[in-house]
């Protein structure tokens, strides 16, 4: 299936535009931490399920995050 952007799905869609930025940023924090190729994996585990423990504080109303 190809891609095609949000804004370009009918009705509209603002999902990547909101997640984007968020992306990046995760993306940018998670480079500086990994130094070399043995942390790859669990630096990733790490980001992922922090971003799992935030979603689900969300999804619960928990604002103290």
């Amino acid at each position: 299936m190809p891609y095609v952007p949000s804004r370009n799905t009918a009705p509209p869609a603002e999902d990547r535009e909101i997640l984007d930025p968020i992306v990046k940023k995760l993306a940018k924090e998670t480079a500086k931490v990994i130094t070399d190729n043995s942390l790859l994996i669990p630096v990733y585990q790490n980001k992922l399920l922090r971003v799992v423990e935030v979603l689900c504080c969300l999804l619960n109303g928990v604002d103290n995050i």
